[in-house]
C-alpha cells in the first residue's frame, strides 16, 4: 500500500532547496470500538506554495496524489488560506489498535524509523482503556528515492536530480519540514505532542466508562440490599410473632414451660391414688 510519505518528501523534495516551510501533523483518531483514522495533515506557506505552483502549475497538479486515493486513503481537496498558505489532508481509517499502529510506523518506509511507538486499546466490563505513546524523530527522515521508482521518475520528469534531492533533504529535513502529533481517544479531548530533545513525543492515555453497565450494576446492588432488608425485617416479624403466640400459651418464648408459681399450690389438698382428694 502506497504510504504518505510520498506525499511528505515530494513537498520536501519541492521546497528544501527554496528555504520554505511544510508543517507536517500525524494525528490518530480513535473511537469508543479502537477503530478510527490515521492522518497526515500537511500546511505549506505561502513561499512554499508560490515554489511548487512555479511556472504556473496548481498545487493539484504538481503534487498529484491518485496513487494514494487508489490505495485507501482519503484525500482532501488543496485549501488556501488568507494569507496565500495552502493545507491538505490524507486519511485511512482503521479496524483495530494494531492496523493504527502498522499505518503510524509505515508513514515513512518500514526502515525508517521516523515514527515509534504503541497503540492500544482495551476493553473492560465497565470501562474501556485507550491509550497513544507516540515519538516523531525529525533526524530518521530519509528520501529512500532508491527504493521508490515512482518518486524518483517524478522528481527526474520535473528536471530534478534524485541523488541532488535526496542529499539536500537528508542534511535539512529536519529545518524545512516541521513535524508534530495529535491524538484524539474516546471520552478525552484532543491532545498534542510535545518537543522533547529534538523529537516530538505524545504519550495519552484515556478511560471511557460504560454508563449504561453502571446503571445496571447499581440497580443490581439496590435489588441485593433491598432482599436483604426484606428478609431481616421479615425474620424480626416472625420471631416477634412467635413469642406473643409463646406467652399467650404460658409458655417460654423458646418452646420451654414457663416456670410456675411456688405458691400456686398452697392450701390445696394433695390428690389420692385415683385423683379423689385424700382425706385429711
Amino acid at each position: 500500500m502506497p504510504r504518505p510519505r510520498i506525499l511528505i518528501l515530494v513537498l520536501a523534495a519541492s521546497l528544501v532547496l527554496a528555504a520554505c516551510r511544510v508543517d507536517a501533523t500525524v494525528g490518530v483518531t480513535m473511537r469508543g470500538d479502537g477503530s478510527g483514522r490515521v492522518s497526515v495533515r500537511l500546511h505549506l506557506d505561502p513561499a512554499a506554495v508560490r515554489a511548487v505552483e512555479v511556472d504556473g502549475r496548481r498545487l493539484d497538479q504538481a503534487l498529484r496524489l491518485g496513487d494514494l486515493a487508489a490505495s485507501g486513503w482519503r484525500v482532501s481537496a488543496w485549501r488556501r488560506g488568507a494569507d496565500g498558505g495552502a493545507t491538505i489532508t490524507v486519511s485511512h481509517a482503521f479496524a483495530t489498535p494494531a492496523e493504527a499502529e502498522s499505518i503510524v510506523t509505515g508513514l515513512a518506509g518500514p526502515e525508517a524509523g521516523l515514527v515509534t511507538g504503541r497503540i492500544e486499546h482495551r476493553e473492560g466490563a465497565l470501562r474501556d482503556r485507550s491509550r497513544v505513546a507516540l515519538t516523531i524523530d525529525p533526524s530518521r527522515l530519509r528520501v529512500g528515492i532508491e527504493r521508490d521508482a515512482t518518486l524518483a521518475a517524478r522528481l527526474r520528469a520535473a528536471g530534478v536530480d534524485p541523488a541532488r534531492v535526496a542529499a539536500a533533504i537528508d542534511g535539512e529535513a529536519a529545518d524545512t519540514v516541521r513535524l508534530g502529533l495529535r491524538a484524539s481517544l474516546p471520552g478525552a479531548g484532543p491532545v498534542r505532542g510535545r518537543p522533547e530533545a529534538g523529537r516530538v513525543v505524545l504519550d495519552t492515555a484515556a478511560t471511557e466508562w460504560h454508563a449504561s453497565r453502571l446503571v445496571l450494576v447499581a440497580l443490581g446492588l439496590g435489588l441485593l440490599v433491598a432482599a436483604a432488608l426484606v428478609f431481616g425485617v421479615g425474620r424480626v416479624a416472625v420471631r416477634r410473632r412467635h413469642g406473643r403466640h409463646a406467652a399467650r400459651r404460658g409458655h417460654h418464648p423458646h418452646g420451654r414451660h414457663a416456670p410456675q408459681d411456688p405458691g400456686a399450690h398452697v392450701g390445696r389438698r394433695p390428690r389420692g391414688e385415683h385423683g379423689r382428694h385424700a382425706p385429711r
